[in-house]
């Protein structure tokens, strides 16, 4: 039998034996309070493109968003979002980057009350394992309140943090040039693109309205992109220096022939 003076101290040195580890447990949850506290935030495809869609709306976009489009490779870790507006009379396309795609989703997840660090955001390609076997791309991300990139708001004008980019296609070249032209005090007749078959470098020719003789104005390629981008501005665009690609495009003229087309980055989208 144990004498009662040593089972008291035995129990003794039990009870501070088990209040140490209590304390060293409640530290160690403590000094990881934040780590266990972070909460994962699981987006899917559907829900990442009404994101966009709602944070263009928030960038200053009026315009019915006909569709949004996802493109990752799990790979390069390459990102991008194309996004169609509907405006009267024309359907552009603008392209949205990597780092646009997290602001984006991260502002959409906010207006719906969920806000993320669009820095945690991690992007999955999933392989023909959607909807009837259909390829798509999901999401994860940290929850939590984070200042995002503000932009300044224009009246009938999207405004990007950071440049997006616009496809133009061959008639809203030549309709730019044409633009310009008019502007510069010529009458244009017609505008005609070209490229150096050899070296792919894409021009415009402008034909004059000149009764009596014929008269044309050459522009290579970077006076076309420059003529391009002044063009741009002055209709309200925000195409910073060397922001304007005219480029030789093999296919897809009218009947599937070789054409010349252009992309643009701009801050500013006007949707007059």
């Amino acid at each position: 039998m144990v004498p009662m003076g040593i089972s008291r101290s035995l129990r003794t040195e039990r009870f501070q034996r088990a209040e140490h580890s209590v304390c060293a447990l409640h530290k160690l949850l403590c000094a990881n309070r934040s780590e266990d506290m972070k909460v994962s935030v699981s987006f899917s495809e559907d829900e990442l493109k009404a994101h966009i869609k709602s944070a263009v709306a928030a960038w200053g976009c009026t315009a019915e968003i006909g569709y949004v489009s996802i493109s990752y490779n799990n790979s390069s870790g390459d990102l991008s979002a194309t996004v169609m507006l509907r405006l009267q009379n024309r359907n552009p396309s603008l392209r949205l980057n990597k780092e646009q795609v997290q602001q984006a989703v991260a502002v959409g997840a906010s207006r719906k009350g969920t806000p993320i660090d669009p820095a945690s955001l991690k992007f999955t390609y999933n392989e023909r394992s959607g909807h009837c076997g259909s390829s798509h791309t999901t999401a994860t991300a940290t929850a939590g309140a984070v200042e995002l990139a503000g932009v300044e708001k224009a009246l009938g004008k999207v405004t990007f943090p950071g440049t997006a980019t616009q496809f133009l296609g061959m008639d809203e070249v030549e309709k730019l040039v044409r633009s310009a032209a008019t502007r510069a005090g010529l009458k244009p007749r017609h505008v005609s693109l070209s490229y150096d078959k050899v070296e792919t470098c894409p021009s415009a020719t402008i034909h004059l309205d000149t009764p009596g003789s014929s008269q044309t104005v050459h522009l290579a390629t970077e006076e076309l992109q420059t003529t391009l981008r002044d063009e741009l501005n002055a209709k309200g665009y925000d195409v910073p220096e060397g922001g304007v690609t005219a480029k030789y495009t093999p296919g897809r003229g009218f009947g599937g022939g070789s054409t010349v087309t252009a992309d643009v980055l701009t801050r500013v989208f006007p949707m007059g």
